[in-house]
């Protein structure tokens, strides 16, 4: 995972996907669009990488969450993305006695 803070701004310029996807994990912000397209900002409060564990994922994004309902409050975990963007691997995994198991295995 890259850490925070380590992208610059002439990074970010030169390190698009299809000019068309910006991210800047610096001020946690996300462009889409460019070009011949409408441009939406966001502001994210995390970032990850396709590097990113399983585990990191686990317990920034999740473990809360659960915690939470388990304390009977209610808590929705919801991944939204393009088909094989890896939706269904980071809710399952891989292998549920390896690092590879996703949030699903975790909480249990």
């Amino acid at each position: 995972m890259i850490p925070p803070n380590t992208v610059t701004r002439t990074q970010l310029i030169t390190s698009t996907v299809s000019n068309f996807l910006f991210l800047n994990q610096n001020n946690k912000t996300c462009k889409i669009g460019g070009g011949n397209y409408n441009t939406s900002h966001y502001t994210l409060d995390r970032i990850f990488n396709s590097d990113a564990k399983q585990e990191t994922l686990f317990k920034v994004v999740a473990k809360e969450t659960i915690d939470d309902v388990l304390n009977g409050f209610n808590g929705t975990i919801f991944t939204y993305g393009q088909s094989g963007s890896g939706k269904t691997f980071t809710m399952y995994g891989t292998d549920l006695y390896d690092d590879t198991k996703g949030i699903i295995p975790r909480s249990m």
